[in-house]
């Protein structure tokens, strides 16, 4: 259980982080849309192998 604590903890921060950087893109800050872009995509493929990890790791550690 606390696990998925520390998960959806983590997913909430990362989509917190993407947010603000976007928000910052969008004002004119010195970040560009590329970047942003990039930060997403990398963001994005880090959490999908994360829950896949998770999902394998559950799975393979029952005891049934």
């Amino acid at each position: 259980m606390a696990k998925s604590y520390g998960a959806i903890f983590l997913l909430t921060l990362i989509v917190l982080f993407m947010l603000q950087t976007m928000v910052m893109a969008s004002s004119g800050s010195n970040v560009k849309w590329s970047q942003v872009s990039f930060i997403i995509e990398s963001t994005s493929n880090y959490l999908l192998n994360y829950i896949l990890y998770l999902l394998l790791s559950r799975n393979l550690t029952k005891s049934d």
